[in-house]
């Protein structure tokens, strides 16, 4: 069953951005709703944290997510992301 994204205190947020201020601030912002949250500064760390955890909402620079697609290419990282989606 999915979370319920309305309910904060059981949703999981990955913050994925290379700029550690705006991870700061976004923890900062995002943290007095009780969101568990879980940071990466780059994609394929990202995509580490994602192959192991649920993760309800991800929010990342689009910088790092094209970074992601070039290295891996789209349908590697859509099976990385998706695996059932093929």
């Amino acid at each position: 069953m999915a979370a319920d994204v309305t309910d904060a205190s059981h949703t999981t947020l990955l913050l994925v951005d290379d700029d550690a201020d705006v991870l700061t601030g976004l923890r900062r912002a995002l943290s007095r709703d009780c969101y568990r949250i879980i940071e990466t500064s780059n994609a394929l760390d990202a995509i580490d944290v994602l192959s192991t955890t649920d993760v309800d909402v991800i929010i990342a620079h689009d910088v790092v997510i094209f970074v992601a697609e070039q290295f891996l290419g789209r349908e590697r990282l859509r099976d990385q992301l998706r695996p059932d989606s093929s």
